[in-house]
């Protein structure tokens, strides 16, 4: 006895690519999902990275992705780190001065030849992480 499948090759399409069919659907839901896991594993001083995660849907050739992150200009130092802990694997130092000038946290005013830089937090990365396991 032999089987026959039919498909219907515009609804497939619809379902792959039309922003109300099930594939574009699903993916906005994780996009979501990973953003939110990505505000709530950011670290926060003034709240200004966490706020500036976002998703938003793509079109890479013809393919629906969607994107999560940020277009803060500093978020790729917290997410990669600097100094001896980023990609240069060493300590930040003046390039036109003899000493690094900067305001630490308390308000002081401090100068220095050097500094380790910080480890990197890669919140994105832990996201969609934590998000891949959830879903």
């Amino acid at each position: 006895m032999a089987s026959r499948i039919t498909y219907n090759s515009q609804e497939i399409i619809q379902l792959l690519t039309s922003p109300t069919g099930g594939v574009v659907q699903d993916l906005l839901r994780r996009g979501r999902l990973v953003e939110n896991q990505a505000k709530r594993l950011c670290p926060v001083r003034t709240g200004r990275l966490r706020s500036a995660i976002t998703h938003e849907l793509r079109r890479e050739s013809g393919i629906p992705v969607v994107r999560v992150g940020t277009n803060v200009n500093y978020s790729m130092y917290v997410h990669e780190g600097t100094g001896i802990y980023g990609p240069r694997h060493a300590p930040i130092r003046p390039r036109h001065a003899k000493l690094l000038r900067f305001t630490a946290e308390d308000g002081t005013i401090v100068f220095t030849k050097q500094v380790k830089g910080q480890p990197a937090r890669p919140f994105l990365e832990r996201a969609l992480q934590v998000a891949v396991i959830a879903s």
